[in-house]
């Protein structure tokens, strides 16, 4: 799920709506300077091809084999340097 200030990661649709938190993988907080504007025609993401999701604001979440990782922009997101965070696709053990 991609908010304005934070994207979640989690197991299945029905996780969405758990109280409990229970299908949550991760969550974690986009940085002021990276958060996309909404548009009423994009939402907050502005490309979609494959595993690279821009948004609106030009940085990336690139979808890893590991995870999902935010980037400030598209080559960074390419070349894997310099992410911000990345959510783990399974919780730590």
């Amino acid at each position: 799920m991609i908010g304005a200030k934070a994207v979640g990661l989690y197991r299945d649709d029905a996780a969405l709506n758990d109280p409990l938190g229970n299908g949550a993988l991760g969550y974690e907080l986009i940085p002021d300077a990276l958060q996309a504007p909404w548009s009423d025609d994009i939402g907050f993401v502005s490309k979609q091809l494959a595993g690279f999701v821009g948004l609106s604001s030009g940085a990336v979440l690139f979808i890893r084999p590991d995870g999902i990782a935010l980037y400030a922009d598209g080559q960074s997101a390419l070349r894997n340097e310099n992410s911000f965070w990345l959510i783990p696709f399974s919780k730590p053990s």
